[in-house]
């Protein structure tokens, strides 16, 4: 399967949850490990996929911002937020979030984490966090999970073109 097969599978994909049980399709995190694309390609797209724990153990050994950002996203998802925001805050301005926030703010100007047109991590793991709610509503995790398919999306985009992928 070629790179472009693999991002189009998962591209296809449901929304996934903020917290996800398991990979969401464990033959293919087995043709991301086989691919020929960068450690730090595959952490993304093992995340993308679902798959935390394959994710953490490439991302973990990558140390560039792009890297902990992957980092921080699959804590993000564990969850654990603390260790979540250690990880942002070692991002700081990535080159990603303004693409981010661009394509958000038609979307979901009026999100917390999306203020003055800047997107914040940090508000952005505050948000899902609260989700852990007994009394959380499907209405108030839809913009959660879509912003984070967004947030993964963009940041693959910014992978692949920082490997030539």
């Amino acid at each position: 399967m070629t790179l472009e097969e693999i991002v189009c599978k998962l591209a296809a994909r449901p929304v996934a949850a903020l917290t996800p049980a398991g990979p969401y399709d464990p033959a293919l995190s087995a043709v991301i490990h086989a691919s020929n694309c960068s450690p730090l390609l595959k952490a993304g797209l093992l995340l993308w996929n679902d798959d935390l724990d394959a994710s953490h153990r490439l991302s973990q050994q990558i140390d560039t911002p792009t890297g902990s950002y992957w980092h921080a996203i699959m804590h993000r998802r564990e969850p654990d937020y603390w260790n979540s925001k250690y990880w942002f805050r070692l991002v700081g301005e990535h080159p990603a979030m303004l693409r981010i926030a661009q394509e958000a703010n038609t979307t979901l100007r009026t999100m917390p984490w999306l203020a003055g047109g800047r997107y914040n991590p940090l508000a952005f793991v505050d948000a899902c966090q609260k989700t852990e709610r007994a009394d959380v509503r499907a209405a108030e995790l839809a913009p959660l999970q879509a912003f984070q398919m967004l947030e993964i999306r963009i940041l693959i985009e910014h992978t692949r073109a920082m490997s030539g992928a």
